[in-house]
C-alpha cells in the first residue's frame, strides 16, 4: 500500500514538472498584432527584487538616474547631490559626494545623468552647476566641461544638462533641459560642434494656412518645422546615438518622433518595419480632464550590441523592447504599489539578460529577470542578428509552445526561412504571422526562383511544342494533297 501512495506521488510529480509555471506579475505582458489591436501574450519578464534605502543602508532621495557597467550600478543621487556606486546584491555601497578639482574641494548640484565608457571613466551630468564632469576608473577627477561656447547658444538660453553619452573618439552628446534644437555634440575637448539630430515635426493646418497667406518676408522668418526636446540617450557599440522624446504634443505629432537612431550626421534611421512604430503604446487613453489622446512618454533608453533596444514610459510605466527592425517583442510593467509597479519611473538599464528600473518618487530600483518564453525570444533575435538562422528557427518555434497565436513568432519563422532561401516555407509562416509586406516579398523571391530554375526547361517546352505544331501541320497539308490527287 505504502509502495502504491509513493509511486502515485512520484507520478503527480513528475506531471507537475511538465506544467509551465508562471510567477504571478501585477501586470500583463502584451503585443499588437496586424491591425494594430492589442493582444495579451506571455509574461516576458517578472520582477524578482528591489535595491533601496533599506539594503543600501542610506536613504536616497528623488534619484534621476542609473548605468551599470560590469555590475556596478551608478546611480544618481539627485536629491542628496551625490553619486553611489553598489552591485546587484546591494552588498556594498561607495558614495562619491565630493572631489578634488585643480586643488580645490568641489561637489555636484543636482547631478542627474551618467555614462560609463568602456576604460571605466564616468561622466556625470551635474545639472544645476551647468557642466559634465569626469572622473577615471578610480573615480579620481579628470576634469569639468562647462557650458559650451557657440553664437548657437547664447547666454539667454538656459544650459541644464540632464542625460550624456560618450562614444569611442571621447564625443559627448548631451540632452539639456528645454532644449529643442537637438542634442548638444562636443567634441573630446568639450568645445562644441553642432546641435545634433533635431527632431521635426509636421506643421498643423493652420500654420500651413498662415503660411499661405503670408508674405515673402514673413516666409522666409516662419519655421514650418518645430522642434522637440530629447528626454534620454544612449549609443549603440557601432556608434550610433538613439535618442527619446518625452513630451509630445497630442494635436501634433507622428509616430516617428518618439524614438531616433542617429548617424554621424545627425539623420534618423531607426527601422521601422515593424507592425507598430516604435512608440511605446500605439494604443493611446484619452485624458478625461483634456478629452486629448495620451501617448506615452518615453523617458530613458538602452541599447544592446545585438540590436536590441529597451524603452522607459515614464507616463504608464511600462518598458518595451524592440529589435533591430523594429517589431515590439514584449512589455513589461506597470503603475502602482506592487512589486514589478512604480510610481515615477525615470531610468532604465540592463546587465546581462536583466534589466534595472529606478523609481525616482520610491526611491528605489526595481529588478527583472527573463522568462522561459521571453529568454526564447531574446535568444531568437540574437540569433538571426548573428545570421544563426537555423537556432533563431528553432528558438521561434519553440516559443510557440507558449502560444499558438503569436503572430511576432510565425514571422519571426518566416524570416529565418526567407535568409536560409526557403521562400515557399516563409510564405507559409508570413502567412500564419498575417505579415502582408514580408509574405509579398517572399512570394516574389519564389517566383523568380522557380522561373529561373525552370526557364530553360520552359523554353524547351515551348519549342518542343512549336515543333509539333508544325509538324502536325505539315503532315495535315500532305493529307489533304494526297487526298485531291486521288
Amino acid at each position: 500500500m505504502k509502495q502504491i501512495r509513493y509511486v502515485s506521488a512520484l507520478i503527480i510529480a513528475l506531471l507537475l514538472l511538465t506544467i509551465p509555471v508562471f510567477a504571478y506579475t501585477p501586470y500583463q505582458n502584451y503585443t499588437y498584432n496586424a491591425d494594430k489591436e492589442s493582444t495579451i501574450e506571455p509574461q516576458a519578464y517578472i520582477p524578482y527584487g528591489v535595491i533601496n534605502s533599506e539594503k543600501l543602508h542610506l536613504t536616497m532621495k528623488e534619484p534621476q538616474d542609473l548605468f551599470i557597467k560590469d555590475n556596478k550600478i551608478f546611480i544618481a543621487d539627485t536629491g542628496n547631490n551625490r553619486i553611489l556606486i553598489t552591485d546587484s546584491e546591494a552588498s556594498s555601497v561607495k558614495i562619491l559626494e565630493t572631489f578634488q578639482n585643480n586643488g580645490k574641494t568641489d561637489g555636484f548640484a543636482k547631478p542627474s545623468g551618467l555614462f560609463v565608457t568602456e576604460s571605466n571613466r564616468l561622466y556625470v551630468a551635474d545639472t544645476d552647476n551647468e557642466r559634465i564632469i569626469e572622473f577615471d576608473e578610480d573615480l579620481e577627477f579628470v576634469r569639468s566641461v562647462g557650458r559650451p561656447k557657440s553664437n548657437l547658444l547664447p547666454e539667454s538660453v538656459a544650459y541644464r544638462p540632464k542625460r550624456i553619452s560618450v562614444d569611442v573618439a571621447g564625443r559627448l552628446f548631451v540632452v539639456s533641459e528645454d532644449m529643442s534644437s537637438g542634442m548638444i555634440e562636443l567634441d573630446h575637448h568639450g568645445e562644441f560642434v553642432s546641435f545634433f539630430g533635431a527632431v521635426k515635426t509636421k506643421p498643423k493646418v493652420w500654420e500651413l494656412l498662415v503660411r499661405f497667406f503670408a508674405t515673402a518676408e514673413q516666409k522666409e522668418r516662419m519655421s514650418l518645422i518645430i522642434p522637440t526636446e530629447y528626454s534620454s540617450n544612449d549609443i549603440d557599440d557601432k556608434g550610433f546615438v538613439y535618442g527619446t522624446v518625452g513630451i509630445i504634443d497630442p494635436d501634433n505629432f507622428n509616430d516617428s518622433m518618439f524614438i531616433h537612431r542617429l548617424n554621424p550626421i545627425g539623420d534618423d534611421i531607426l527601422n521601422r518595419d515593424g507592425t507598430v512604430a516604435p512608440m511605446g503604446d500605439a494604443e493611446f487613453v484619452v485624458d478625461d480632464k483634456t478629452n486629448q489622446y495620451l501617448p506615452s512618454m518615453l523617458v530613458d533608453i538602452c541599447v544592446k550590441d545585438t540590436g536590441l533596444y529597451t524603452v522607459l514610459d515614464r507616463r504608464f510605466g511600462r518598458i518595451f523592447t524592440y529589435d533591430q527592425d523594429g517589431n515590439l517583442l514584449y512589455v513589461f510593467g506597470s503603475l502602482g504599489s506592487s512589486l514589478g509597479q512604480f510610481k515615477i519611473p525615470v531610468a532604465i538599464d540592463d546587465f546581462g539578460d536583466r534589466y534595472a528600473v529606478l523609481d525616482s518618487e520610491l526611491s528605489q530600483i526595481v529588478l527583472f529577470q527573463p522568462t522561459e518564453y521571453g529568454t526564447l525570444i531574446t535568444k531568437a533575435v540574437e540569433s538571426a542578428f548573428n545570421q544563426d538562422y537555423d537556432s533563431a528557427c528553432e528558438y521561434w518555434l519553440q516559443t510557440l509552445k507558449f502560444t499558438s497565436k503569436s503572430e511576432l513568432s510565425y514571422s519571426g519563422v518566416g524570416d529565418a526561412r526567407y535568409n536560409q532561401g526557403n521562400y515557399s516555407e516563409a510564405m507559409k509562416y508570413y502567412k500564419l504571422g498575417n505579415n502582408r509586406k514580408y509574405y509579398s516579398a517572399a512570394f516574389e523571391q519564389y517566383r523568380t526562383l522557380v522561373l529561373d530554375n525552370y526557364f530553360t526547361a520552359i523554353l524547351i517546352s515551348i519549342a518542343v511544342l512549336i515543333l509539333l505544331i508544325a509538324v502536325l501541320a505539315a503532315y495535315r497539308k500532305k493529307r489533304r494533297s494526297v487526298r485531291k490527287g486521288e
